[in-house]
C-alpha cells in the first residue's frame, strides 16, 4: 500500500491483509489520517497484478468516531 511517498507492505490470507505488527499498524493508521489517499497493489494467485486507489477523504473523523464508540 502506498500512501504519498511511503510504501507499506500488507500480508495476506484470502481476500483479508494486514501489517506485520502493531507499530505498523499504527503508522498506517497516521499516514492515513495525514493522506489524501491510498494505492493498494496486489498480485494474485495467478499472477495478475492489480492496483486500487482509495480516497482518504473522511478518514480522520471516521476512525476517530470509531475509537469513541469503541471505547465504552
Amino acid at each position: 500500500m502506498t500512501i504519498g511517498e511511503t510504501e507499506f507492505e500488507l500480508f495476506t490470507e484470502g481476500e483479508w491483509a494486514w501489517p506485520a505488527t502493531a507499530a505498523d499498524d499504527s503508522k498506517i493508521i497516521t499516514a492515513m489520517k495525514r493522506g489524501a489517499g491510498a494505492v493498494l497493489t496486489a498480485r494474485s494467485a495467478r499472477g495478475t497484478q492489480t492496483k486500487d486507489a482509495f480516497s482518504l477523504l473522511g478518514f480522520t473523523a471516521a476512525i476517530e468516531d470509531a475509537e469513541k464508540r469503541c471505547s465504552n
